[in-house]
């Protein structure tokens, strides 16, 4: 997991037969070698203290393991996928915070993508995220995870995409 400059130094002679062997030609070169991003893993779940019943916001428990050694690494986002297709009627579900505010940023084909700066806050328990599921939905959710972390030299790398579901159960109205 190394990466850094690396220096090295050469010294080259001959010697033809029956001659002296040459004054030595010295040189040196740096080898820089680059870090690279290493692949992530991310896990996803609600919360065990979720109450998964329509009609609520469903906390969910997002989690990226970072492989780099070094420490160099950080997590750049986090896509959530599979909001707009829930339920037989491919309904919409989002993403927001415990105050109802939208979280993330839509790339219109369902998946909402988390920046760093969201998910650390959703980690350290400043912000968490919530799923809120289509008015009036009961019935299973699947969504996937997928996490990208960064090395400051730009270098990325994605996580497999991880499965979150679970199932709403429908609330009685009276």
């Amino acid at each position: 997991d190394y990466s850094g400059t690396s220096t090295i130094t050469t010294s080259v002679t001959s010697k033809e037969v029956g001659l002296l062997e040459s004054q030595p030609v010295n040189d040196s070169y740096d080898i820089i070698v680059s870090e690279v991003a290493e692949t992530p893993t991310v896990t996803g779940s609600v919360a065990v203290t979720a109450v998964l019943q329509e009609d609520t916001d469903i906390l969910l428990d997002l989690n990226v393991t970072i492989r780099d050694l070094d420490a160099s690494e950080t997590v750049s986002q986090v896509r959530i996928s599979g909001l707009t297709s829930i339920g037989e009627q491919n309904l919409t579900g989002m993403l927001v915070d415990g105050s109802g505010n939208l979280v993330g940023l839509s790339d219109g084909s369902g998946t909402t993508i988390l920046t760093s700066a969201e998910y650390s806050a959703a980690k350290a328990g400043i912000a968490p995220i919530f799923f809120r599921p289509p008015a009036d939905y009961s019935g299973t959710v699947s969504l996937s995870a997928v996490a990208v972390v960064q090395e400051p030299n730009g270098s990325t790398a994605m996580s497999a995409s991880s499965s979150l579901s679970f199932k709403l159960t429908p609330v009685s109205v009276i």
